[in-house]
């Protein structure tokens, strides 16, 4: 009986200690996420570009011009139309707008 009082102990403590560091188990962690690399994050960029053309030729030429004089803006301009994509509902699984997001898209 006071074996398997310990064994049990010992199992809860393994079991606590694994999930804390793949941050499932402890209580307000999440998983670290990946950052991207510069050729991800162009890639994606690219994408987007290529639906926004599809959708929009206005907007995708106001885009280009800006990514040509003024890179900085472009990448601000960009993050907008990102964080206005994804508070819309354009990240996630399975919805219509998801399955054209280049995040989802393989």
């Amino acid at each position: 009986m006071k074996y398997s009082l310990i064994v049990m102990a010992m199992v809860a403590a393994l079991a606590t200690g694994t999930m804390a560091k793949e941050g499932t188990g402890a209580a307000g962690t999440e998983p670290a996420k990946k950052e991207m690399t510069a050729e991800q994050k162009a890639e994606h960029t690219a994408k987007m570009l290529e639906r926004i053309k599809s959708k929009d030729e206005a907007l995708y030429k106001e885009l280009v011009a800006l990514k040509e004089s003024d890179p900085a803006a472009f990448q601000a301009k960009m993050t907008e139309l990102r964080k206005k994509r994804h508070a819309d509902g354009g990240k996630g699984k399975g919805g219509e707008k998801a399955k054209d997001c280049p995040s989802t898209v393989k």
